[in-house]
């Protein structure tokens, strides 16, 4: 099991570490509407109890210059300038009131308040398989960001691309015809 959290932390660092290096894509969902309010918005993430390090969506309550108030499930929590400043961003641009986004959750306190980072999720996956080397048998892995969203386990069920593994056998096949090591191969796209 340890292994396993592991491996889920790991996808999901990884991931964000993805989403910051491409930059503030933006473009968050509102979910007020008639029948959706503030108060009574409830996020599918927030039947998970929060763990620090965790990944989980909130909702943007107020948002003035010099802070964003937002809550997830009983916590609530506040931005600054500061914590976006990856975003290159004012506050008052990227966030509204009922804008849900993407944070990690980086201190829980008892008095139901914390502290988060905010982060992006622009619908980027990932897999990933531990396989422990001497038995062959997997340890753990992981099918994607988040089993809520999507049920569809990259690690099992996608298609793998050939990516570069199929040219050992071009450029072998090819030297046993003659070709030296540094023979120019001219390709079309």
């Amino acid at each position: 099991m340890d292994l396993q959290r592991a491996a889920n932390q790991a996808l999901l660092d990884g991931l964000a570490t993805y989403e910051r290096s491409r930059g503030w894509k933006g473009h968050l969902p509102n979910v007020l509407n008639k029948s959706v309010t503030l108060e009574n918005y409830h996020d599918p993430d927030w039947d998970d109890d929060p763990e620090i390090n965790g990944y989980m969506h909130a909702l943007v309550t107020a948002v003035s210059p010099a802070s964003a108030s937002i809550k997830f499930g009983s916590y609530v929590a506040s931005l600054t300038p500061a914590d976006i400043a990856w975003t290159h961003d004012k506050l008052q641009d990227i966030l509204w009131p009922g804008n849900r986004m993407y944070v990690k959750i980086l201190s829980l306190d008892s008095g139901k308040e914390a502290q988060v980072s905010l982060e992006q999720d622009s619908g980027a996956q990932g897999a990933l398989v531990v396989i422990d080397n001497v038995s062959g048998g997997i340890r753990a892995m992981v099918g994607g960001r988040d089993f809520n969203d999507s049920k569809f386990n990259r690690a099992t069920q996608a298609l793998r691309q050939v990516g570069s593994s199929f040219k050992p056998f071009v450029y072998t096949a090819a030297m046993d015809r003659g070709a030296s090591p540094t023979t120019p191969f001219l390709t079309r796209l």
